[in-house]
């Protein structure tokens, strides 16, 4: 398998959070402060997925009116940005994707975040340097994950086929969002899903550290 691109996922995967459910607890309060109770395991069920969607599919869930979807999702966003020292490097990042560039790989990085949202945590990393070669909005590109259109806008892009393609991701949504694409999934087990969950959409390979992707490239 020569591979050509690979397009991570950003929370999760590429950078960790220091409390693993802070961003639980911002979609929590977002919630609250618009009058509506919602369990953590609802949340992480959906996590992974455009920001936007997970609101907006949690209200029908709870069989709320969609008109409350700006108004959690701007305080869900004022939170999140009120937490920047939460969000941390994932160790091995910086690692792989220099190992993917002095190979030629093209690489990504899609969210579900807004843009704004997004470049506030990037910047707070100090990623400026890191060279990625796309980054995917989900909001920007089409339908967030599970929808393929991140992957797919990033094949045409750089002209990849989809067998010369990967991608890795530490949610369900992840998966079949490469699955939907027809392209070879990663799935992480960095503990923002539960394991089982993850592994019943039988990803193509599992791995528990970014630096095993060397030994799937190589492969």
């Amino acid at each position: 398998m020569r591979i050509k691109g690979v397009l991570f996922d950003f929370m999760g995967t590429t950078a960790n959070e220091k409390d693993p459910t802070m961003i639980h607890q911002c979609f929590l309060k977002a919630f609250r402060d618009h009058g509506v109770e919602v369990t953590d395991e609802i949340i992480k069920r959906n996590r992974g997925k455009d920001k936007k969607e997970i609101v907006s599919a949690i209200l029908h869930q709870y069989h709320q009116p969609q008109h409350l979807v700006r108004g959690i999702l701007n305080s869900f966003n004022t939170l999140l940005i009120n937490s920047l020292d939460n969000f941390i490097v994932n160790k091995d990042t910086r690692a792989i994707i220099q190992f993917l560039k002095e190979k030629s790989i093209v690489t990504g990085l899609g969210t579900g975040f807004p843009r704004d949202v997004f470049e506030l945590i990037f910047n707070h990393l100090d990623w400026k340097d890191m060279g990625f070669d796309y980054i995917g909005i989900a909001e920007e590109t089409g339908r967030g994950r599970p929808h393929a259109d991140m992957i797919m806008d990033m094949l045409k892009k750089f002209s990849l086929q989809k067998d010369q393609f990967l991608k890795v991701g530490d949610t369900v949504a992840d998966v079949l969002e490469g699955k939907n694409a027809g392209v070879k999934t990663v799935a992480i087990l960095s503990g923002t899903q539960d394991e089982k969950e993850i592994l019943k959409e039988k990803p193509d390979f599992v791995i528990r550290q970014l630096t095993e992707l060397k030994e799937i490239i190589a492969g």
